[in-house]
């Protein structure tokens, strides 16, 4: 697993590794997940509340410029606050997305998922 290659994949996704790289008419790819946000960005109400190990998975719509104009919880710990509030961060630009590419490597509207959890996020 060669960390140079990875960061290659990680940052122009599977057509950088066909047909010469990315943009050179190899296949399209997804959006993809950038950076989320910690704990801080919650009420301390929802931090109290979240569970050890809790997750929510969300699938998130990215526009060509890397916007979020759709969030939808597909997984939840059973705390609808903590769903809302998940999805109002993404919404608000606090986790970053690149968009997906045609196969001319022209970025397109794509779907990607999320998952936020308390891990490294949540102090106890």
């Amino acid at each position: 697993k060669d960390p140079q290659k990875r960061a290659a994949y990680d940052r122009f996704g599977h057509a950088a590794f066909q047909n010469g790289g990315g943009g050179s008419g190899g296949p399209p790819s997804n959006a993809r997940f950038v950076s989320g946000f910690d704990n801080n960005a919650y009420p301390r109400q929802i931090q109290r509340s979240w569970p050890r190990g809790g997750k929510i998975f969300v699938r998130v719509r990215v526009q060509p410029d890397g916007r979020v104009s759709q969030c939808d919880v597909q997984r939840s710990f059973g705390d609808a606050a903590a769903d809302q509030w998940t999805c109002a961060l993404v919404m608000q630009g606090r986790a970053r997305f690149q968009p997906a590419r045609d196969s001319n490597g022209r970025p397109v509207a794509g779907w990607a998922g999320y998952v936020q959890s308390d891990i490294g996020r949540f102090e106890r």
